[in-house]
């Protein structure tokens, strides 16, 4: 009732009903008659994922027999489900198809099919391996069906982009236009396309290492596609989930959903040789070392790759047969099949996919005793390697920074429409005071708490970054920064309190040669092992920090140096008794400690850490997993 108080938003909102009302006036019975296309045309539209490739040209072939000749915009209409749905996936004629339809749409000046077909034509592109040219169609849709307020159009090129940009390793990106898309979706309550695109997301946040946060997505999915008995949902949702348990190693998990998705794929109505995931079920096999039942799972996977005209499919049936048949001890084929790959991988900027080509190679040369191949494989493959941690980190900050902007650009633009709002409702009220007054304050009360609560959630989520600000991202312990600002406030609050105060330094023996033996992975687990097994000798008002590669300082505050020599023994016994076999069989950590104690003229932490550093090369030097403090 207060948006009617505004006159002239009333004559606007009157005439447009009435303009809108005259030609449902005029034609109500060609309405009627048209009623069930369009129900099927909608019902098309909103929901075509849950039905068979074959169901779908059957429903869409019903839809062709009652479009009447003349009505044109209902054949553009009609036009653009067929472009998308009746379409050979990568083949030319289908952007041939996309290209004639788009040419005709904007000769009609039908602005929504102008941009679904250069969407359609950006999905061919990057089916066909051009993933430049699908971006740029969907980035070119993207910016018209904001010029033409196509919302629905909107959330799907948003959609679109972001999928081609998480496959592509731009993950932050991806995450932000697929997020952008959800919100876009759950508001048009389009709640198919919201799961569908609430899965692209799980999928983003697996390709970004958070696994478990991936896998609760699916299994929300899951539940909701039961509930609804929508079978082949469930079956596509549950290989998304073992492609996850493969990720976190749970490979007999694994393989037991793939199998279970075909159990559910073929209730939900595909063939036999359709339902299984023949590539996702021939990884399995593979990291379970039973490599001949790979090989026929990953020639069906071979089939449907190639079916689909899909690159990376097909280099990574490649991979994963090379795979196997290195296993199998047939090192020529395997590095045949390799150098098939390689080309797909490249061309499609897969640099996941390529890392785990090198390294395969780089095992196969070894195994062959072609050790300078093998070596300058490794070299490549760690440079990769390399590339693709950091590109993680950026992409772990740049995911924190996206959601932090997204967070504050709408917490700005609901502050700045509420205040729009609050004001309008001001002047409504000084009209008419008498009668709004109590309507007025109330509302202003409910604005008052909703501000309330996004300042709160500001503060909170200010508070968190400033937690990731201060933690090392790997150990989840305090980093550089935070450990020497630990090690200053120990030295003022003992020399304040006259007490003793000494600091460890240790590093992990050895560590550059379990890089090179056994990959930055690796690695990467000893790391996070070692300050887990510190953390649990460590007194409760210790301080545990990384400070950088392999090193770590610990402030041991009311210690004096024999008490400090005390704590390094327990520390470098309980790193020692760390069990590694299941990283590599003959994996064993030991670290080398240097201890010094808090002396009159120490200027900084910097003088005291000096000295443990000497101590720290005198354990090196004696032998390493021992302890050494200053002289």
């Amino acid at each position: 009732m207060i948006l009617f108080q505004n006159s002239r938003f009333l004559d606007v909102f009157c005439l447009r009903i009435l303009l809108a009302a005259l030609p449902i006036l005029c034609c109500v019975p060609a309405l009627a008659a048209d009623a069930e296309l369009e129900a099927r045309f909608k019902h098309f539209e909103d929901d075509t994922l849950s039905r068979t490739q074959e169901d779908l040209l059957a429903e869409l072939k019903a839809i062709e027999q009652q479009i009447p000749k003349g009505d044109q915009a209902s054949w553009r209409r009609w036009r653009r489900l067929w472009c998308w749905n009746g379409q050979d996936d990568g083949s030319e004629s289908a952007v041939l198809y996309a290209n004639e339809q788009l040419a005709e749409a904007r000769r009609a000046g039908d602005k929504a099919a102008e941009v679904d077909f250069l969407l359609c034509r950006g999905y061919y592109h990057e089916a066909a391996g051009d993933k430049k040219q699908g971006e740029d169609d969907y980035s070119t849709a993207l910016k018209l069906a904001e010029q033409y307020q196509q919302t629905r159009l909107l959330a799907d090129a948003y959609s679109l982009r972001g999928m081609s940009e998480s496959q592509t390793g731009r993950l932050a990106e991806g995450l932000r236009d697929l997020q952008t898309a959800q919100r876009i979706y759950e508001m048009l309550q389009l709640h198919y396309w919201s799961r569908d695109n609430l899965a692209n997301i799980a999928n983003t946040y697996r390709r970004l290492g958070d696994v478990e946060k991936a896998l609760e997505y699916y299994n929300q999915l899951r539940q909701i596609h039961e509930t609804e008995k929508d079978y082949l949902a469930v079956g596509s949702i549950l290989s998304l989930s073992a492609d996850a348990l493969e990720d976190l190693g749970r490979y007999e998990e694994a393989l037991a959903t793939y199998r279970l998705a075909a159990e559910y794929r073929r209730k939900g109505g595909l063939s036999e040789t359709e339902a299984p995931s023949h590539l996702g079920l021939g990884s399995a096999l593979l990291h379970l070392g039973r490599h001949a039942e790979a090989l026929k799972s990953l020639a069906a996977a071979r089939a449907d790759a190639e079916k689909l005209k899909n690159p990376g499919g097909i280099g990574l049936v490649d991979l994963f047969e090379g795979q196997a048949l290195a296993g199998l001890g047939r090192h020529e084929e395997a590095l045949a099949r390799f150098a098939a790959a390689e080309p797909h991988f490249r061309k499609s900027e897969l640099t996941r996919y390529l890392a785990w080509l090198q390294q395969a190679r780089r095992d196969v040369l070894a195994a062959q005793g072609r050790w300078q191949a093998a070596y300058e494989e490794g070299l490549a493959f760690q440079q990769t390697h390399e590339a693709l941690d950091r590109l993680l980190r950026e992409h772990e900050s740049s995911r924190l920074r996206i959601e932090f902007d997204t967070e504050r650009k709408e917490t700005e633009n609901k502050q700045l429409q509420m205040e729009k709002a609050l004001k309008e409702r001001e002047v409504v009220a000084l009209d008419e005071a008498r009668r709004w007054q109590w309507g007025v304050i109330a509302l202003a009360s409910i604005l008052l708490v909703i501000l309330l609560g996004l300042a709160g959630r500001q503060i909170r989520r200010a508070r968190r970054l400033h937690v990731l600000a201060m933690t090392d991202e790997l150990t989840q312990i305090a980093n550089r920064r935070h450990i020497e600002m630990d090690g200053a406030e120990a030295i003022r609050k003992s020399r304040e309190d006259k007490r003793p105060m000494s600091i460890l330094v240790f590093d992990v023996d050895y560590f550059k040669r379990t890089n090179d033996s056994y990959g930055h992975g690796v690695g990467d687990q000893v790391l996070v092992r070692v300050a887990k097994a510190s953390q649990a000798v460590l007194r409760q008002f210790d301080r545990l920090g990384r400070t950088g590669g392999e090193e770590f300082l610990v402030v041991l505050p009311n210690t004096n140096l024999m008490q400090a020599v005390q704590v390094a023994e327990r520390l470098r016994a309980g790193v020692a008794s760390v069990v590694m076999r299941d990283l590599a069989e003959d994996l064993r950590t030991t670290i080398s400690i240097g201890v010094a104690e808090l002396k009159p003229d120490d200027a900084d932490l910097r003088a005291i850490t000096g000295r443990a550093d000497n101590a720290l090369y005198r354990a090196k030097g004696n032998g390493r997993n021992r302890v050494e403090f200053e002289s």
